[in-house]
């Protein structure tokens, strides 16, 4: 919905205006061109802010008890669709959209450019900036047979995916299965025959005997009321410098 709001609201705001050539009847008025994108950001913008808290609040209670099955909720989807987040989405992506207008002039391609960045952050964000919030927790888990179970994968030398650990962190980076010793297992002979000769069924059993655990960097549970207002903070300071950038446009002249 941020998304939509900022390529749909926000990118023809001004482009629009720009395009039909409206603009020259309001600026020969008396309020100021400064003024004039105030109010425009003001009142759609509030107008997005309060459409996109509603749709989280239903969002919220509608999925509360799958949330709370799956135990983990800094999954991207989960973090991203709960909580002040959205608000901090919203407001990026409706200034995003509203300073493309003023600088591409024409509503499509603003429209267009809006999504394409929108989406960009919304990947690379969780990836790349989100785990460095605040310093990951370093520990170890063993690995018992409900855990390799519920494993997503499990590859031919130890190598694994989808690990969640009780409690409900976020898994940051982890290790391969490790012995007892702390070796990778993954080219150890029982290991091998455990992958060999085990059907999928026995498999978490199997490797289970081998007392195997992994070292993993983690977001502990209770971080993440903090780091939903760290991101809500990031993309809303990041809508003000737009509209910050907006405004320095709009007060230059523009060709009419």
């Amino acid at each position: 919905m941020p998304g939509i709001l900022g390529a749909f609201w926000g990118a023809p705001l001004v482009a629009r205006e720009l395009e039909n050539g409206t603009h020259r009847l309001v600026w020969n008025q008396s309020v100021t061109r400064g003024r004039w994108l105030a109010a425009k950001l003001g009142v759609v913008g509030l107008l997005s802010l309060t459409l996109a808290g509603l749709y989280s609040l239903l969002l919220s209670w509608a999925t509360g008890p799958v949330t709370a099955v799956l135990g983990n909720r800094f999954e991207p989807v989960v973090f991203a669709a709960h909580g002040p987040a959205p608000l901090g989405y919203t407001a990026f992506a409706f200034v995003l959209g509203t300073t493309l207008g003023l600088f591409c002039r024409r509503t499509v391609p603003a429209m267009a450019a809006t999504l394409l960045v929108f989406t960009v952050l919304q990947i690379t964000v969780p990836a790349v900036v989100r785990p460095h919030y605040e310093t990951p927790v370093r520990t170890s888990v063993p690995l018992t047979a409900d855990l390799i179970g519920h494993l997503t994968k499990i590859g031919t030398y130890g190598d694994i995916d989808g690990l969640r650990v009780p409690g409900g962190p976020w898994v940051v980076n982890t290790t391969p299965m490790l012995d007892p010793s702390g070796h990778p297992a993954g080219h150890a002979a029982w290991f091998q025959d455990c992958m060999d000769h085990s059907s999928y069924a026995e498999l978490a059993a199997c490797l289970a005997k081998g007392n195997l655990h992994v070292d993993i960097s983690e977001q502990p549970a209770a971080r993440y009321w903090t780091f939903q207002y760290v991101e809500t903070a990031l993309f809303t300071t990041l809508a003000a410098l737009l509209a910050a950038l907006a405004t320095w446009r709009i007060r230059h002249p523009l060709t009419t």
